[in-house]
């Protein structure tokens, strides 16, 4: 892999022997392994139930499934970082992911480790980004009983600043919901609701 960077570097006009380059490709290196080390982990990277009964969230609040009257909280774990490559590019985008799901008065919250686990596991690969959303939804969902799971990601594309359309500053949001929130408007209305007020309570703390 060094031998390979070394070759694009000759290719463009540059010694990758000069002093300034000597250590630049093995530094590449280092760097897409550890960009990309999300796809090499296996499935049961992520546990099946990593429940914890004493886990808090940022926000939650008790509402009625109108479908079976079971009372179900909605939680939500915001402002996730995280950082990955675009694959269209070998280009970094980076962002921050927010997660709400619901869980019924029987069940318990998910730990927000796992959910900081989730993410990192799908972002750290080569990626884009509607997909990184999709996948972090259906993960949460498929690894607890959870009755709905929704998923916004934002983030900032380096292929978008540096090349094509130079959108400099610009921001991407893409959206996942699964189960309730597919279906009820009102559910993601109150989550997205729930992400504007933390962003405000980070403002205000700034």
């Amino acid at each position: 892999m060094v031998a390979a960077v070394e070759s694009l570097l000759r290719a463009v006009g540059q010694d990758p022997s000069s002093q300034e380059l000597q250590f630049t490709a093995m530094r590449y290196v280092c760097w897409l392994l550890a960009s990309t080390q999300g796809s090499r982990y296996p499935s049961s990277y992520l546990p099946q139930r990593c429940i914890n009964n004493n886990s808090v969230t940022v926000n939650s609040s008790a509402l009625v499934n109108a479908d079976d009257k079971m009372e179900t909280i909605m939680a939500s774990e915001l402002h996730i970082p995280f950082y990955s490559q675009c694959e269209h590019h070998l280009l970094p985008f980076s962002g921050i992911a927010h997660v709400g799901y619901f869980y019924s008065i029987k069940d318990s919250q998910i730990e927000r480790s796992m959910v900081l686990k989730t993410v990192q596991l799908y972002s750290r690969r080569l990626q884009v980004q509607e997909r990184l959303t999709r996948q972090i939804a259906e993960a949460i969902m498929s690894n607890s009983t959870f009755c709905g799971v929704m998923v916004v990601v934002e983030a900032s594309h380096v292929c978008m600043v540096s090349r094509g359309v130079k959108k400099i500053a610009s921001s991407t949001a893409t959206v996942a919901t699964i189960g309730r929130f597919a279906k009820d408007v009102a559910s993601r209305t109150a989550f997205l609701k729930t992400i504007l007020k933390g962003k405000a309570d980070i403002s205000c703390q700034c």
